[in-house]
């Protein structure tokens, strides 16, 4: 009996003994196995909780409820596809009947907004934006907008309203995306297009025909190159309509491109010589409209384009009493600036500028206006760019061009054209340095622009002589002010001719200047050398 019991408890040691060694064979691997199967037994209950969340939550749905589910979208996790197979799409969706909304949720965290109207036929949907820009009551005031166009019927003048509405907005946030001058610009060529269709058409039932018979009628009446740009603002028009009011009218997609030509670039090939603007300038002296005679003679001795001598205001000038100088600044805020070229434009004024502009001046003696030419309905606003187009044209004598009218395009009219002005002024000077400084065609054609309110970086592409020099020293504004001198002394020395013998000549070379012109100390030299 002794020895059994020994013996029992002998075994029953040993087998304990053989658990602790059993035990001891697990493997760290195993350890994290285990660790893993209980990690993603957590996670499986966490994307459980996760989506029962997300299906609980219903409409109507908050600014806060969509965080929740957006948050609860991003927790699910979803198995990667086996080899071979597509990826599964992952979006998740909720979607709120009263608002007609419907909002996508994106594993990443992105919720998009949707106008979405399943029970309305003719009506898609339509992306209004995302959520972390847009609030649900932004998404829910532009669905019900949609929603009004589509039962109500917007007409084309409506549309055309709104689609104004949205570049002024545009000008609003950032002046440098569009300026005022445009928005007016596109304003008159859409109304162009509602005027012949009707402002009261109901957008949606427009035809392709009656967008047709519009450009067609415009073309009669307008000419050729308004009506393609009329017809690019109604693209854009209807473009608008499609995209942020839901109005999917495709009539004007319907028309072939080349329904309505691009324009085909002509060049002015029309000119004028000493006898045209000494006859010019001779008219202009017996004109009683002081304002406007005043703005064609600076127009004509500094060689600007119509639109910057309209444009031109009083604080360009460095001094009111005595100004010795006009400059344009660059542009810096918009997209256009006070020059074509949108860079600064600084120039010396001579005699005669001096003269005109006091003149114009002594007009509104006690406070100058805001522009030198100002209209005289509203003194706050510059003159009217028509006013001084069709006075232009009434001054001109018949004969002031010297080309065929073949060879003319004069921008849509047969009257005579404001660039005689600035070319005959480039003439002046590039006759002058060929025939009396020696210089080469093209080398006083380059020099000429200068006058012209050019950069000149055509003809020096670094453009280091054209910048920091200029702007340190006025370089630039010197050696023009030598080309004006020769330009206004050739003026006044045809009308002067003209005046003595009642007949036209043209100045000869060299140039006799007036003593007052003369920019040299020594008064004896009357010849101009630069």
């Amino acid at each position: 009996m002794k020895k059994t019991n020994k013996k029992f408890k002998k075994n029953k040691i040993s087998r304990i003994l053989d658990k602790i060694k059993n035990l001891s064979k697990i493997t760290s691997e195993n350890l994290s196995k285990i660790t893993s199967e209980n990690e993603s037994e957590k996670q499986s209950e966490s994307e459980c909780i996760s989506k029962s969340k997300f299906d609980s939550i219903k409409p109507p749905y908050s600014d806060k409820d969509i965080l929740i589910l957006s948050e609860c979208a991003a927790a699910i996790k979803y198995p990667e596809p086996e080899p071979g197979q597509p990826k599964k799409d992952r979006r998740m969706s909720k979607y709120d009947s009263e608002k007609n909304l419907r909002y996508v949720f994106y594993p990443n965290g992105v919720v998009k907004v949707f106008a979405d109207f399943p029970k309305i036929d003719g009506l898609k949907s339509t992306l209004l934006g995302n959520f972390e820009t847009m609030t649900v009551a932004e998404a829910a005031r532009l669905s019900a907008i949609i929603l009004y166009n589509h039962l109500y019927g917007q007409t084309l003048g409506e549309v055309a309203e709104k689609f104004i509405e949205s570049l002024s907005m545009k000008h609003e946030n950032d002046k440098r995306v569009i300026s005022k001058k445009t928005i007016k610009t596109y304003s008159s060529q859409i109304n162009a297009f509602v005027n012949v269709v009707g402002s009261s058409a109901k957008f949606l039932d427009i035809s392709q025909e009656e967008i047709k018979s519009a450009f067609d009628k415009l073309n009669e009446e307008k000419r050729a190159n308004y009506t393609y740009d009329v017809s690019n603002r109604v693209k854009s028009l209807f473009a608008f309509a499609s995209e942020k009011l839901n109005l999917k009218n495709k009539s004007i997609n319907e028309i072939r491109t080349n329904y309505i030509p691009a324009p085909i670039k002509s060049t002015f090939n029309g000119y004028t010589d000493g006898e045209g603007i000494s006859k010019l300038m001779y008219r202009l002296e017996e004109e009683p409209n002081t304002q406007k005679k005043n703005a064609v003679l600076l127009m004509a001795f500094t060689a600007v384009r119509p639109v910057n001598i309209i444009e031109l205001k009083t604080s360009y000038l460095d001094n009111l009493k005595n100004p010795k100088y006009i400059t344009y600044p660059k542009s810096t805020m918009t997209k256009e600036g006070a020059m074509k070229n949108k860079g600064q434009f600084k120039i010396k004024l001579t005699l005669q500028m001096t003269k005109i502009i006091k003149n114009q001046l002594s007009l509104h003696p006690d406070k100058p206006n805001e522009y030198l030419f100002f209209s005289f309905k509203d003194c706050t606003k510059a003159m009217p760019y028509n006013s001084l187009r069709e006075y232009f044209m009434m001054i001109c004598p018949n004969d002031i061009y010297k080309s065929s009218q073949e060879d003319l395009y004069v921008k849509g009219t047969a009257g005579p054209c404001f660039t005689l002005l600035r070319q005959h002024a480039k003439t002046n000077v590039v006759k002058y340095l060929v025939k009396e400084e020696g210089y080469s065609l093209s080398n006083a054609q380059i020099e000429s622009k200068l006058i012209l309110g050019h950069t000149g970086r055509e003809h020096d592409r670094s453009g280091e002589h054209y910048d920091k020099n200029d702007e340190l020293y006025d370089l630039r504004a010197e050696t023009a002010y030598k080309y004006f001198l020769i330009n206004e002394a050739i003026i006044l020395q045809g009308l002067d001719a003209f005046k003595k013998g009642k007949r036209i000549i043209e100045p000869e070379l060299p140039i006799k200047l007036p003593e007052h012109l003369i920019p040299f100390t020594q008064k004896e030299c009357t010849t101009l050398r630069i």
